[in-house]
């Protein structure tokens, strides 16, 4: 009797304690739910890391060849004569190519101007000035009925200005041959841009060699950010580099490098100890033409596929023998000596290409540290203390703001200071870098 409502104690709490687990799980059920559901509506402040952000990692082979070779400054000149230019990612200027592809040009006329004339045309009132990298062809940005207008893929140009006072005036502006091919548009109503109000900084346009550029005329405080390094497998570019083989290509093992070859036709170089990759091509067929070498250059990257999304054009060097795409964070570029984060596409003769990039990439930013910022001077400011070091203001042919690539003691992580970018005739270097240079020569 007593074993018998024993065992039907022991069954009344097994059954109330399976009762109580399905309970629990029901509860947590809930609870992650609604955790879910806060998480949609409201996404993490700073100091906060969000799981999605781990997942929102875009490739650049998902994105169209118009928003690669897009637009990377807008300039707005006010009425009263002041200029402003907009900082960070935000600001949607490089969506604006499609944007320009959907106006019709009409009465086309062409203007040689002075270099006075035409800094003037540049910096008129009640304009807004965006601009490119670089010089690009000027049917990547209008319709292929204008082409018979004469802006074909052999008309280069640096900057598209558009009339703000209802006179429906653009004007496609070449640098080096100080030309302005100026139209006209009718719908006025398709020629609006939603001008960004916020992170505006006071700027102008000034002359450097042969090009125009952009010049800060107020100091600048730009936060210090930290990014996950993504660390991208040699074995997937190989994959892709070599897709085409039956067999593993041949791989040589030469102390700090691995070098990969189907022969005399490719040869992949990785440095083990930087992350840095060189693709020699041979008997490629290249042609002189930038249109097509953009185009090229644009199946390369997405061929690559590891590329991260956030990756642009940068510039095109002799043209069109050198394509130089980089990683830019809130719009500004990105530098690092090993050439991580970068894609540099050479031509070489008629027959041979080299292309140097990095398997090392970023893209998933961290929290940012608001109070880890750096003041940087004006423009300049900057150009007074180089010549002051010895630079001949000559031999200064731009000056940007951009990202130092900084490693960190966690490999996983880097570190990415704001500084000033100076080129001259030996490419890029960072203003700390430029002037202990400039000393050393002194010295």
């Amino acid at each position: 009797m007593i074993k018998q409502k024993w065992r039907h104690l022991q069954q009344k709490m097994e059954q109330r304690g399976l009762a109580l687990m399905v309970g629990i799980v029901m509860l947590m059920s809930f609870v992650l739910s609604g955790f879910l559901w806060y998480g949609v509506g409201n996404p993490p402040v700073d100091g906060e890391v969000s799981v999605n952000k781990f997942l929102d990692h875009q490739l650049l082979s998902a994105k169209t060849s118009s928003t690669l070779y897009g637009f990377n400054q807008i300039v707005v000149n006010n009425r009263d004569g002041k200029q402003y230019t907009a900082l960070g990612e935000d600001v949607g200027v490089r969506q604006l190519v499609q944007h320009l592809k959907q106006w019709e040009l009409k009465t086309l006329t062409t203007r040689n101007l002075t270099r006075n004339q035409y800094l003037k045309y540049m910096n008129q009132k009640s304009v807004t000035v965006l601009s490119l990298p670089s010089a690009l062809p000027a049917n990547l940005f209008i319709k292929k009925s204008d082409y018979k207008s004469g802006l074909n893929q052999d008309v280069l140009i640096n900057h598209v200005v558009i009339s703000l006072d209802q006179r429906g005036v653009v004007g496609l502006m070449n640098d080096r041959e100080q030309r302005v091919y100026e139209a006209h548009v009718d719908d006025l109503d398709s020629m609006k841009i939603d001008l960004v109000k916020h992170n505006l900084v006071a700027a102008t346009f000034a002359w450097y060699g042969n090009e125009v550029h952009l010049n800060y005329t107020e100091r600048l405080s730009i936060v210090t950010q930290r990014y996950v390094v993504d660390k991208a497998p040699v074995r997937e570019y190989i994959m892709n580099v070599f897709s085409d083989l039956t067999t593993d290509p041949l791989v040589q093992d030469r102390r700090n490098h691995l070098i990969y070859r189907d022969g005399d036709a490719r040869t992949l170089t990785v440095d083990k100890n930087t992350g840095s990759m060189q693709l020699y091509l041979n008997n490629q067929t290249g042609s002189t033409k930038l249109v097509d070498r953009l185009q090229s250059g644009y199946n390369w990257l997405a061929r690559l596929q590891k590329l991260p999304e956030n990756m642009y054009f940068f510039e095109n060097i002799n043209q069109p023998n050198e394509l130089v795409y980089r990683l830019y964070i809130d719009g500004f570029p990105l530098f690092n000596q090993h050439h991580l984060g970068m894609v540099a596409i050479r031509q070489i003769g008629q027959t041979e290409q080299q292309i140097e990039f990095g398997r090392y990439s970023v893209q998933i930013p961290l929290p940012k540290e608001p109070e880890n910022k750096i003041r940087l001077a004006t423009t300049a400011e900057v150009k007074s203390q180089l010549v002051e070091a010895g630079l001949p203001e000559s031999q200064i042919y731009n000056v940007i703001i951009g990202y130092i690539w900084v490693d960190e003691p966690d490999e996983s992580e880097v570190r990415l200071t704001p500084s000033w970018f100076i080129k001259t005739d030996d490419g890029w270097l960072s203003y700390d870098a430029m002037l202990r240079q400039l000393r050393q020569e002194v010295d």
